[in-house]
């Protein structure tokens, strides 16, 4: 997998107002994302009405992707459809990665889009279905 420079994210981040922060790593934007999903789960606890469709998603998607993978253990229907939602998955996460590289004419983007997107839906639906069993004291780490 090649690398993406720390400058090289920090330019793409500049010519971008809308993107805040870039991290250094997949690892830091999976912590950055888990502590986001376990904190929206104890904070909605306290205002259930922030809850954003789009934000039920990761959560939903993961535990499906779950019990697919178990009930696939013993079913071939459940392994081809396990195989479906994660081949749609990628394909719709390379799409948009192809059409934001274009625009952004930067092929590089094609690899770090979704690997990106994908690192935050998976962290952020862990971290919000931890924070239903992890004590909160511990930061959501």
């Amino acid at each position: 997998m090649p690398e993406i420079t720390l400058s090289e994210w920090d330019t793409f981040y500049r010519s971008h107002p809308d993107a805040s922060f870039s991290r250094r790593n997949w690892r830091e934007l999976g912590q950055q994302y888990w502590r986001y999903g376990f904190w929206k789960n104890r904070m909605l606890r306290i205002h259930p009405e922030t809850l954003r469709w789009r934000q039920a998603l990761p959560p939903i998607f993961l535990i499906f992707l779950c019990i697919l993978f178990v009930l696939s253990i013993g079913s071939e229907y459940a392994r081809i459809t396990l195989a479906l939602v994660c081949g749609i998955y990628v394909l719709c996460l390379i799409v948009a990665s192809i059409s934001s590289a274009a625009s952004e004419k930067d092929m590089r983007l094609i690899l770090g889009i979704p690997i990106s997107i994908a690192t935050m839906h998976f962290a952020w639906g862990a971290g919000f279905l931890a924070s239903f069993v992890v004590n909160p004291k511990s930061g959501g780490k």
